[in-house]
């Protein structure tokens, strides 16, 4: 899980390959890196989006491609930069599930950010889904109201492990709350997820 400049990272690592060295005597290198779920909060997955739609955003940029970067026109070569660091340029369809979340009120990162990584996980058949927040901003993301968003991510978190794991999904509508386990419980160990 990430937000904002952190999601882009939680991101990009649940897009690697996540390659275990089955020969390796250390036995960590024997296990796979490859994360079973990524939640995504307020993230920026489209640098060259978000240079074309806000070129004061350039100087922000430095943070994603270690350089910087003044605005410059489409098709000058800094763009294969701002490409190779965009999340969205490194979508397959190995990738593991998303739960994004983004409030329509976001100054910071527009919200079409999130709305582009959507697309571009459907597009490759990753399963995926989106909660978008109305009148919330970065800042008010945890005072939303109805099911609090950390909340249900958290959920369909559980719900991939369980996936992963190949256990039969319970609804959490059918439990009482005092019933729940804590997420700590739920974990599988040996399981990851991009924090």
């Amino acid at each position: 899980m990430g937000n904002s400049s952190g999601v882009t990272m939680a991101t990009l690592l649940g897009f690697l390959d996540g390659i275990a060295v089955a020969t390796a005597i250390d036995p960590v290198r024997r296990q796979s890196s490859r994360v079973q779920a990524v939640i995504s909060v307020t993230g920026v997955h489209d640098l060259i989006k978000t240079v074309e739609s806000n070129p004061s955003a350039a100087s922000m940029l430095q943070s994603f491609t270690g350089k910087t970067i003044t605005y410059r026109s489409p098709g000058d070569p800094i763009f294969d930069t701002y490409k190779r660091a965009s999340t969205i340029s490194h979508v397959n369809a190995a990738d593991p599930p998303f739960f994004i979340i983004h409030g329509d009120d976001d100054l910071a990162v527009d919200i079409s950010q999130s709305k582009i990584l959507h697309a571009s996980l459907n597009a490759s058949g990753i399963p995926n889904q989106l909660l978008i927040l109305p009148g919330n901003n970065r800042s008010e993301l945890g005072k939303a109201t109805g099911p609090l968003p950390f909340s249900r991510a958290a959920s369909w978190l559980l719900e991939q492990f369980d996936r992963s794991a190949g256990i039969a999904v319970q609804h959490s509508k059918s439990l009482k709350p005092e019933s729940r386990t804590s997420p700590q419980e739920e974990c599988k160990i040996g399981k990851r997820i991009a924090v």
